[in-house]
């Protein structure tokens, strides 16, 4: 997803975050998609994640940015860091009823 050893989106990376932002965009009548994206870090579960200006938090912010740009609310997306192998990216897709319209949270 990421140019080695940098921040930057490999190009051919654009077509995908296009689907993924129309993904998001397109939830039935009632309810809105949200996306939890974890980027791992290369760590152990125990060690300290990194600084605000590591190439991870870089990254995270290049990914959060990318999918605003396409229209993504903030309110539909979580991006941050977690433990594990380097390289990593965890998607996680809900469907959430809009507030007021059901159980909010769930």
């Amino acid at each position: 997803m990421f140019k080695p050893n940098e921040a930057a989106l490999i190009a051919g990376r654009s077509a995908f975050l296009d689907r993924l932002g129309a993904t998001l965009l397109s939830a039935p009548a009632g309810t809105y998609r949200h996306l939890e994206i974890a980027l791992s870090t290369g760590g152990a579960s125990d060690a300290p994640l990194p600084g605000a200006e590591s190439l991870e938090q870089r990254r995270a912010a290049t990914l959060a940015g990318a999918l605003r740009a396409r229209g993504v609310r903030p309110t539909g997306l979580a991006v941050g860091l977690v433990p594990g192998p380097l390289g990593l990216v965890t998607l996680t897709f809900r469907l959430l009823p809009m507030p007021g319209e059901g159980e909010a949270g769930r």
